[in-house]
């Protein structure tokens, strides 16, 4: 079995672009009844910077949800909105459930 798939795994490499990225994931999902679930984040977040230190940064990022070959896939996309996650949904005929993933809101 490819550890991409394996159940439960997240995948986190990501070679190009997020829509591209996205487009992909979307274009693997099982039929019928395809489903996706998105969690996205798009916040402040303390992140580390440097040596010793931490700053706090913009975040953006989602961890997509599906089912691939019979098995629970997730997939994080970094660098995205999600504007730009439900504009590139609206082309596929896909059941799509939204979650917030922000720790302040």
């Amino acid at each position: 079995m490819n550890p991409r798939n394996a159940p439960g795994a997240l995948v986190t490499e990501q070679t190009t672009d997020p829509i591209s990225t996205l487009k992909d994931f979307v274009s693997r999902i099982d039929t019928p009844n395809p489903r996706l679930v998105v969690r996205w984040t798009d916040e402040t977040r303390i992140a580390p910077h440097g040596e010793s230190g931490y700053t706090v940064a913009p975040t953006a990022y989602a961890i997509l949800t599906a089912k691939i070959d019979g098995q629970a896939v997730q997939q994080r996309v970094d660098a995205i909105s999600l504007d730009t996650i439900k504009r590139v949904m609206r082309a596929y005929p896909i059941q799509v459930l939204y979650r917030a993933d922000n720790l302040t809101r």
